[in-house]
């Protein structure tokens, strides 16, 4: 099945129109109002400079992982591998354009607890990818903008995997699923976790931080 990827590009328009007529009398409401006009303009600057941020690359999970309960899946048409537990089911999808063999038109896998639609379940895990290989590429700097000052997400942190850059977000609004991106040669790498709870973004941490970069094939 092919799934079409739509890039939402989203402006803010922002106006902020301020008119004060103040007498000695209303200096100490003046000062109040010049103080939470200052605290929102200091909250909207480190907003938009938010690449200082802390980078997160995952180095305070429990590394107590026993090895023969998890196996290394390599994903090399996207170029890294994972060490997976053993008891999730690992779907991988590569879709080749059907207009020239051979050539990727994008990529999905899934990794989740239960076997598909009528599947056998032992819980409410999902991770799905996705990347799509015939949208055209962008920079690190696009990247970052449409990120960091999107106002979908909860919240966006830089996160650095084996080199590999990226962002940790949660989506705002009722289906808040924990959302990872990660830019790959200019293609966006979208790694979504469901249903968006603590055990499972734990979970897909602990996943995540297995990562190891490989040569694409």
């Amino acid at each position: 099945m092919r799934i079409g990827f739509i890039r939402i590009f989203i402006v803010f328009v922002i106006f902020l129109g301020t008119a004060c007529s103040l007498n000695s009398k209303a200096a100490d409401q003046s000062t109040a109002i010049e103080t939470q006009v200052s605290i929102n303009l200091t909250e909207f600057a480190l907003t938009i400079t938010s690449t200082s941020l802390p980078v997160n690359n995952l180095s305070d999970i429990d590394e107590d992982q026993d090895s023969t309960n998890y196996q290394s899946y390599s994903f090399e048409e996207i170029g890294f591998s994972l060490d997976i537990p053993t008891d999730l089911v690992v779907i991988r999808d590569p879709i080749v354009n059907a207009d020239a063999p051979g050539q990727l038109e994008s990529y999905l896998f899934y990794i989740q607890n239960y076997g598909g639609p009528g599947g056998e379940s032992s819980g409410d895990f999902q991770m799905y990818g996705h990347v799509q290989f015939n949208l055209s590429t962008i920079s690190w700097e696009t990247f970052s903008t449409d990120h960091l000052d999107s106002p979908m997400f909860d919240f966006v942190n830089p996160i650095e995997l084996d080199g590999l850059r990226g962002f940790e977000t949660q989506l705002s609004g009722q289906r808040n699923n924990f959302v990872y991106f990660f830019l790959i040669d200019g293609h966006v790498l979208t790694i979504a976790v469901s249903a968006p709870t603590d055990e499972n973004k734990e979970l897909a941490d602990g996943i995540l931080s297995t990562l190891k970069v490989i040569d694409p094939q």
